[in-house]
């Protein structure tokens, strides 16, 4: 029998509620595979591989980085030779912003309706939810409204902030979170572990005293505040939630954060901020040669910086344009 893959390469809610939707839409046996998105090159691996059956259908949701990883790194010619040798049929769903070429490539090989891109639908979720949910799957529409920040008060209250808080604790341990998310499969979301729950609420104190320790003054922007921010390794996979935490903290709408060790700067905006970041990004790019966005979202661009490990300067160059350009967020 055919057993239906799905790899989520955004380990966070949204990931996880693309899961939940193809878990139980499936008719017959399912898996449900967890990687960074700079990392789905493993399920090619071989230790992978011996794990799947013979034959599977593949489902790929919300893949960010494919063309350049965040060290660098070229990743498509790689990706698309590992994709070209697959026999499994492939659907692919992503809300990321992709280049036309990366887009292209990937609708070379598998055809057109393959592949699923939409910056506008509210989460990735809601995608996967029209290609696999029946349209009177309520439980369906309730992963979508869990996805995107919209369940109703009594329902975030009884169990969708404790699952939210206890989804972001297992970003850095995917296989873990593979495991964990039984419960929300299984339609009984009020069913969270205490011991989850208990490492829930130790990472997020850990990440907001990292925010609060890491977060340097403002720094004003034509009206607009942003907060540079270093998160060290083995925080990394918190990124996001400790530049919301700066961000809160000091008051700032937009956050440059450096993951250390990595010659990457990841330029977000907070959640009430409406505008496009990608002109401002582009003004830093032309201005900064050895920089480039390497995929990302509306509302959070990941730029590579050749030479930033080696010299912390370059993150002052980049605030420096970036408050030369302010004037871009009105646009």
């Amino acid at each position: 029998m055919t057993t239906l893959t799905a790899i989520v390469a955004a380990p966070g809610v949204d990931g996880v509620a693309c899961a939940v939707v193809v878990a139980r839409a499936c008719q017959g046996p399912f898996d449900t595979l967890f990687f960074d998105s700079e990392h789905l090159l493993d399920f090619f691996d071989a230790s992978v591989q011996r794990r799947l059956p013979n034959l599977y259908d593949l489902v790929i949701c919300d893949l960010g980085v494919v063309h350049t990883n965040w060290d660098g790194k070229l990743l498509r010619p790689h990706l698309m030779d590992a994709l070209r040798g697959l026999v499994a049929p492939v659907l692919w769903f992503s809300r990321r912003s992709w280049l036309p070429e990366d887009r292209a490539a990937v609708e070379n090989i598998f055809g057109e309706g393959r592949l699923v891109l939409s910056e506008t639908a509210p989460c990735t979720a809601s995608l996967v939810r029209d290609h696999f949910a029946a349209s009177d799957d309520e439980y369906a529409d309730l992963m979508v409204r869990f996805a995107s920040g919209s369940l109703s008060e009594e329902a975030a209250a009884l169990w969708g902030a404790s699952w939210r808080q206890a989804i972001v604790s297992l970003k850095d341990d995917v296989r873990r979170l593979s495991d964990a998310i039984g419960p929300l499969i299984d339609g009984d979301p009020e069913r969270l572990s205490e011991q989850l729950a208990l490492r829930a609420a130790r990472i997020e104190t850990e990440n907001r005293e990292l925010a609060a320790r890491g977060a340097e003054e403002p720094v004003e922007m034509g009206g607009h505040k942003l907060v540079p921010l270093s998160v060290p390794p083995g925080r990394h996979a918190f990124w996001r939630e400790i530049s919301d935490q700066a961000r809160a903290q000091s008051g700032a709408q937009f956050c440059l954060c450096q993951l250390l060790g990595r010659p990457v700067l990841i330029l977000s905006r907070g959640p009430d901020q409406r505008v496009d970041l990608r002109p401002w990004t582009r003004y830093l790019t032309d201005l900064m040669p050895q920089a480039h966005t390497v995929g990302g979202q509306p509302e959070a661009v990941p730029l590579f910086v050749r030479g930033l490990t080696e010299d912390p300067g370059l993150r002052a160059e980049a605030i420096q344009i970036l408050r030369d350009g302010a004037h871009l967020l009105e646009g």
